[in-house]
């Protein structure tokens, strides 16, 4: 693994991503742990984490101008009490691919106002009962969650379901709260001059990090040829970015 060193960050790419977002490219290091990322001086709208070797979300300085985090494929079980404090305007947090598996988990994005879409596909969380209900009741300022658009319905039963009528938490809200995820087992660190090497989670197919299979690479074509504007392009563009290719279309499924 490699640490997240200032010359590190100096020597990333910064670019203008599709979006017209200052973007800081962080991707890839094997990097086990968030630090010195105060050296950048708030100059970025995005930062992308994807294909590390983090296990917490932790230890950002005050950076106001960010807007999206991407943390795709790591190992997080934990999002520190502390995010919204470091990061008050974020307004996307990808967790794609990740080791989060109980719904308390969440319970600290709720201090995120500004959250309007968040992730978190390939998570074991996904699997709990009352899951989306859960983060949309946490998440107030929520529009879009796992690529889906928040319904109004789905705000109502989330009220209904963790708020009594003397507008207290549930026994149920209370319950899911103090639910944790255990802490992952840390990866071994590369030394060099020996034979050792990390050893981390597998790729699953259709994920970041690994070649598509031909299959999935007709299915972007497709996509692509089938995109109708410009905005469409972007959001696939985004979409392959996090891991996750297009489902076939009816004249692709055998």
């Amino acid at each position: 693994m490699v640490k997240l060193t200032p010359e590190l960050i100096s020597a990333a790419p910064s670019y203008l991503n599709p979006l017209k977002d200052r973007e800081l490219d962080l991707r890839g290091h094997k990097i086990p742990a968030i630090e010195n990322l105060g050296v950048t001086r708030d100059a970025h709208d995005t930062i992308d984490l994807t294909d590390n070797a983090l296990t917490h979300l932790q230890n950002f300085p005050l950076l106001r101008r960010l807007k999206t985090i991407i943390v795709s494929n790591n190992r997080i079980s934990h999002v520190s009490p502390q995010l919204a404090t470091s990061t008050p305007f974020l307004t996307s947090l990808v967790l794609t691919n990740n080791a989060l598996s109980e719904l308390g988990d969440v319970v600290p994005l709720a201090s995120l106002k500004h959250l309007t879409y968040l992730s978190l596909m390939g998570n074991p969380i996904r699997e709990k009962k009352y899951y989306r209900e859960w983060v949309i009741f946490n998440c107030k300022s929520l529009r879009v969650l796992d690529y889906q658009r928040v319904q109004d319905k789905e705000r109502k039963q989330a009220q209904h379901l963790f708020v009594t009528v003397d507008n207290l938490p549930t026994a149920l809200a209370s319950s899911l709260s103090s639910t944790k995820s255990a802490p992952v087992p840390a990866s071994k660190t590369f030394i060099p001059g020996t034979d050792e090497e990390p050893t981390g989670p597998s790729v699953p197919a259709g994920r970041a990090g690994r070649l598509m299979t031909a299959e999935e690479r007709e299915r972007v074509k497709a996509a692509i040829l089938n995109a109708t504007s410009a905005e469409e392009v972007r959001r696939l563009e985004k979409t392959l970015k996090e891991g996750w290719v297009p489902p076939p279309t009816q004249g692709q499924e055998s």
